[in-house]
This record gives structure tokens, sequence and C-alpha cells, in this order.
């Protein structure tokens, strides 16, 4: 069974093998950091760190992600704001609209998203869906523990030897060293120190070469099974843009998560289940934090399961769970 729920210290060694820039030590901080984060009340920038993992191959996980409160009020978190300007003159007959970029903080205070780090590229496409679904579903339960605007960071479109278009043409003129690179795990302050020194003006896109327009708001390809569970979940582009390789922020309110909308609460029914759906199916309260892919019969306003689903989804008769069908998805 598909299980998604919080990282624990028996994970420590199989995310260290996921993460390859992880040490040892900054996998056991993170871990602890994401225990405290689920333990605690309210919003908080903490990461709470969720792992999807296939239960009957315990000890591998097939991808990690990650969800963060508010972001921005301890690190100022930069992007560009795309808009227009029109110059014109009706003595010269002439109107021209311009492309623009501007350095903004608009997501300060905002919920983020970090997009999941998966174990094999050869099917992500499911089981990535899966996590991020898994993941809004405990938004959608639990959304007094993050801001009311949610965001997430897709990669934009890089060189095949690496790097960025989009940075080697405007950024480099203002940081000429190596960028850090960045990672959905742990904070990067110096991403946010260079961000800094960019202008403050707004920059004209036409005066970038031809390459590095055609990177403003395009996503990686590696990105596509994200930004396609992202868009199902209603998330959609807003115009902000990574302003290291102009790569799409899309934004959502949590209130219009499909997560939330489109979600049922019902009472478990334990017994045969007759021919049924694939669903994502968490526990209801605070301290119900996974969720499981099962395929159960919906009858009702009822969930009814098997007495080893129940089992493995640790739940009883008459207790609620929050129930996402899952479409044509097969459960595993």
């Amino acid at each position: 069974m598909l299980t998604i729920r919080p990282i624990a210290v028996a994970d420590h060694a199989a995310f260290v093998s996921l993460h390859a820039r992880c040490s040892a030590d900054a996998a056991e901080r993170l871990i602890e950091s994401s225990q405290l984060a689920f333990a605690g009340d309210g919003v908080t920038p903490r990461r709470r760190v969720f792992v999807l993992e296939d239960t009957q191959h315990p000890g591998a996980l097939l991808g990690v992600a990650a969800l963060s409160g508010s972001i921005g009020l301890d690190l100022p978190r930069y992007s560009y704001r795309s808009g227009v300007v029109v110059h014109a003159s009706a003595e010269l007959k002439m109107f021209h609209r311009a492309d623009t970029l501007l350095l903004a903080n608009d997501h300060t205070g905002c919920a983020e998203l970090h997009v999941p780090l998966m174990a094999s590229d050869d099917s992500t496409r499911a089981p990535q869906r899966l996590l991020i679904d898994g993941m809004l579903l405990y938004v959608a339960e639990q959304p007094d523990h993050f801001a009311p605007r949610l965001i997430a960071e897709l990669p934009g479109l890089h060189f095949d030897s690496g790097g960025s278009p989009f940075w080697s043409a405007l950024g480099r003129h203002f940081y000429a060293s190596e960028v850090p690179p960045n990672d959905v795990f742990f904070e990067t302050p110096e991403r946010s120190h260079i961000a800094r020194l960019m202008p403050k003006h707004p920059l004209y896109s036409s005066f970038l070469g031809a390459d590095a327009q055609a990177c403003i708001g395009q996503r990686a390809m590696a990105a596509r099974a994200a930004h396609d569970a992202l868009t199902a979940q209603g998330f959609r582009f807003g115009g902000h843009l990574n302003i290291f390789d102009a790569g799409p922020i899309v934004e959502v309110d949590v209130a219009d998560l499909t997560a939330l909308k489109s979600s049922q609460v019902m009472q478990v029914r334990i017994g045969e289940p007759g021919p049924g759906h694939s669903c994502l199916v968490a526990g209801v309260g605070a301290d119900r934090v996974s969720a499981s892919l099962v395929p159960a019969a919906l009858d009702d306003g009822a969930l009814t399961l098997s007495a080893t689903q129940a089992q493995a989804l640790r739940v009883e008769t008459g207790q609620r769970v929050r129930v996402m069908a899952q479409g044509s998805r097969q459960a595993s």
C-alpha cells in the first residue's frame, strides 16, 4: 500500500541516500525540525517533511517533499513580477507594449509547497502526484497551520552543462560568482543575499537575449509531473518568476484547493468492500497526519474498508476520515 506520512528518525539513511548533497548531520537536524513542526500548533516557517513509501517494501522511500507554513519573514523571499509598460504617442501614431520585470517580495508570509524529490525518474508522474495530493489533503485538514496563500516554485530552463540562460543574461552582471544550488529541504541564505544585489527598478525583458527571453515563465521538462499535479489542485501562474532561472511560481488560495473542495469527510465502515475507486484516505484530527491510497467503496456517506485496510490505516468503525477519489489511478 502506498502511504504518505511524516518523515521519521528511521528514514534517516534512506533520506541521505535519496538526497545526494545532504550530510548525515543535516538530515538529522531536518528530521528533528520536521517533528517539531508537526507537533506544534499554528503557522510555522519550519518545514513539515513528508515521505512516500510502499509499505510492502519498508526502508525505501519513493519520494520526499515538504510544506512550509510561512516564508519570507526571517529571510526575504524575492521574485520577479512580470508586467507590461505601454509607450504611446498620438502625435507620432505610436503604441508599443514592453514586457518588464520588477524585483518583488510579494510572497512574504505565504505558505510554500516544496516540490518533491523522487527516487526514480522512470515513473515519477503518478507517484509524484500522489505525494502532492497527500500533502495537500493534510493542508485541507489542518488549514490553520498554513498561511491563506500557498505557492510552489517550479525549476526553470537550464543549459545541458548547467547554469541558466536567464541568469547568464541578467543576474551575472550583478553577481559574477557561482550561485549556490537551490535546495527544497534546506534554506539557502546566500540566494536571498544575492537577490538583494539585483536592480530595484523595472527591467525591460527586450534588453535580454532571445535565449533568456525564451526562458521567462517556462518550467523544466523534469518539472512536468509536479506542474500537472499542482494544476490539478488549483495552482495557477500569477506572473511571478524565480529570479535565478525565470521558472514560474504557481499559487493558490488554500480555500480553493481541490483537496479541500473535492474531498469528503466520511465515517469508516469495516466489511467487504464492493466495486470501488482508488481513494486517498487520511484520518481526521490534529494527530492524524498520514494518508494512504486504497481501493475502497463509497456508499451513503460511509467508506467501506476491509479489516486489513482499516488496520493499515489505523482506523476503526465509526471513526471519520477525509477521502479524495483518485480517478483512474490504481492502488498498489
